[in-house]
């Protein structure tokens, strides 16, 4: 009897031990997990839209990690060669906006839709 009580006190004494220098170890840092890049959007609007979309793209990002909308001046880019709008949108960014002509180029009966036009 007294060699299983020897027997179950040393037991004890190294399982306190193991317990005592466990919680004395330090922890690993996790390893890092490998980082999935970034996919830039380009994405071109008038410049009176501008802070709406730069708010929408910064709300989307936070949500979607691995996206980031980068907003563009369609007006900077386009340069005041409305005409040919489209055309130098397209070539340039991976999406835009496109609006509708000003209330008054239709009552004009002008109805180009690239015509600049205040907000």
């Amino acid at each position: 009897m007294r060699s299983y009580l020897h027997y179950g006190l040393m037991i004890l004494i190294l399982l306190t031990t193991s317990i005592a220098c466990q919680s004395r170890a330090t922890t690993a840092a996790p390893a890092p997990v490998a980082s999935q890049p970034i996919t830039t959007i380009t994405f071109a609007c008038r410049d009176f839209e501008r802070e709406y979309f730069e708010r929408q793209a910064a709300e989307f990002h936070a949500a979607q990690l691995t996206y980031q909308v980068q907003v563009l001046s369609a007006d900077e880019l386009v340069g005041g060669q409305w005409d040919d709008a489209l055309r130098i949108l397209a070539n340039h960014v991976d999406t835009f906006t496109d609006w509708a002509p000003a209330t008054k180029d239709v009552t004009r009966g002008s109805g180009q839709s690239h015509a600049p036009h205040g907000g």
